[in-house]
């Protein structure tokens, strides 16, 4: 599908350029202008009730297509004297920037870095940290048997903690002139693209080793005073996934593959590990269509006529095709080791930042079991839709600011894979390792949905040379109806194969570019 729509934009934009352009530029007739080209000749060829320009009085240069007269004791500019408002064909260019009305540029690139933000995903439940004891429960005669008990610390990972902040990219537009149409507005084709955008995020929690009690064991009177009770059975980690719990599960305890090797691998962890990596590009084929709303203005420079620019606001307008593609992954890991009971680590209280890698001190204690899991999503987004746009600028001749705005519906080619995989081993008084647990399951499934994409932005320019426009804005996108990689993870053993579309991306960034045009 991405393919498909690249090879479609490319033809689209090729024809545009190169055919519609030459076709078009004709729709606007020239008028061969024979009149005056100095006050000299015009001073007794002017309408009747016009004064007479006085002998000796400096005369500014008439520029082809204007009618100057002298009235009122001041040169007036009377306006063009062609039916369609102005010698935009045969009269020059502003004498400040270069630009103006009547001199819009054939070709125009522009090419410079943009930096955006991406939002964070919405919240979903990694890792909690609890600190592990013992129960006593009364077997009768005295007699009590031990359980393990929980209190939980609290939450310490969340996928919202993970913060993709900025990420520097290229973006690039090429435009050309098409022509003037019947409604005296010009018309531009325009391709751009930004994109190479790419976050990505890296978080790991750190546990502490706990005691696990025997369960099995029937404590009398005397057992109860030994320096050994309760017995220990192992140490493990304190971090728990949101995978049940064997010891929390319903069904008392007991437990089957996949559902055993996942309590394993993600609970009693000694550490929990984030990445999220997520990159973006952006494809656009736009008509902009600018109304020659007022013309160019005379000003009269060291006892010469020149055309400047016309200061004031214009609007711009645009629609065309917007391809928008997003790319995220996801990985979720879990290293949950088991040591032996003749370890007695101690155990800090209170208990330190998790997010302190060097705040504990595992000793060496004899290993008795290594367990690893990881779970990883990945989606695509591929947005495909029709937009509209509107431009408002503030123009003074080298400089200008304004607004714009864009805004479409699409449709997202969307689509997730998923892979939980666990493998688990036992360690003997050897060494000697012996594979317990290992599986991978995978899954994927494809959704298409309807999306909306809105843009606003700031933007302003600076005209350095007539060729040469620094150019610079600021930008707020948002999108809707997305598949983000964080948002796929279900804590089941077999997760149903589906995309969930619920997700939305806020992002807003600067973007400082050069525009050169011929």
């Amino acid at each position: 599908m991405r393919i498909a729509i690249r090879g479609i934009l490319a033809g689209l934009a090729w024809i545009g350029l190169l055919v519609g352009g030459n076709a078009l530029a004709q729709q606007a007739d020239t008028i061969e202008y024979d009149g005056p080209t100095s006050l000299s000749e015009s001073k007794t060829s002017g309408p009747a009730d016009l004064e007479p320009i006085p002998d000796g009085e400096p005369e500014p240069g008439i520029l082809p297509g204007e009618s100057i007269v002298y009235e009122g004791g001041q040169f007036v500019n009377r306006g063009s004297i062609y039916p369609d408002g102005g010698a935009c064909d045969a009269g020059p260019c502003c004498a400040v920037c270069g630009g103006g009305a009547c001199c819009p540029a054939n070709w125009y690139f522009e090419t410079g870095v943009r930096v955006i933000t991406h939002s964070k995903p919405s919240g979903r439940h990694l890792t909690t940290a609890f600190r592990r004891g013992f129960l006593l429960s009364d077997a009768g005669d005295d007699n009590v048997v031990v359980g393990n008990g929980f209190s939980s610390a609290g939450a310490v990972l969340n996928t919202r903690d993970l913060g993709l902040d900025v990420a520097a990219g290229w973006t690039i537009k090429l435009g050309r002139y098409l022509g003037r149409d019947t409604d005296n507005r010009d018309q531009f084709l325009e391709f751009e693209y930004w994109g190479m955008n790419r976050w990505r995020d890296q978080l790991t929690v750190n546990g502490i080793l706990q005691p696990l009690y025997n369960t099995q064991i029937v404590y009398t009177p005397s057992a109860q005073l030994s320096s050994n009770f309760p017995i220990l059975q192992s140490y493990t980690g304190n971090l728990q996934s949101p995978f049940i719990s064997v010891d929390e599960s319903l069904n008392n305890g007991t437990a089957t593959l996949p559902q055993q090797a996942l309590n394993d691998a993600f609970n009693g962890a000694i550490q929990h590990d984030t990445i999220y990596v997520a990159r973006m590009n952006n494809f656009e084929l736009n008509a902009r269509i600018v109304p020659r709303s007022r013309g160019d203005r005379l000003v009269m420079h060291k006892g010469r006529w020149r055309r400047e620019c016309q200061p004031g606001h214009y609007w711009s307008y645009l629609f065309g095709l917007r391809v928008l593609t997003l790319e995220e992954s996801f990985r979720y890991s879990s290293r949950a080791p088991r040591f032996d009971a003749s370890y007695t680590p101690e155990i800090p209280d209170p208990i330190p930042d998790p997010f302190d890698p060097d705040a504990y001190t595992l000793g060496a204690p004899v290993q008795t079991a290594d367990n690893r899991g990881h779970y990883f999503t990945r989606t695509h987004n591929d947005l495909l839709g029709l937009q509209f746009g509107v431009d408002c600028t503030f123009r003074r001749c080298k400089w200008d600011m304004g607004v714009k705005a864009k805004v479409g519906p699409y449709i997202n080619f969307s689509d997730m894979i998923r892979e939980i995989s666990v493998y688990n081993e036992d360690i003997d008084t050897n060494g000697v390792r012996t594979v317990t647990s290992n599986f991978t399951d995978t899954g994927s499934a494809r959704r298409d949905v309807a999306a909306l994409i809105g843009e606003v932005g700031l933007h302003g320019s600076y005209k350095i040379h007539p060729n040469l426009i620094m150019r610079g804005s600021y930008d707020f996108l948002w999108m809707t109806g997305l598949a983000l990689a964080p948002e796929q993870l279900i804590f089941v053993p077999v997760p149903a194969n589906k995309v969930n579309n619920n997700g939305n991306v806020y992002s807003h960034g600067l973007s400082l570019t050069m525009e050169c045009s011929w």
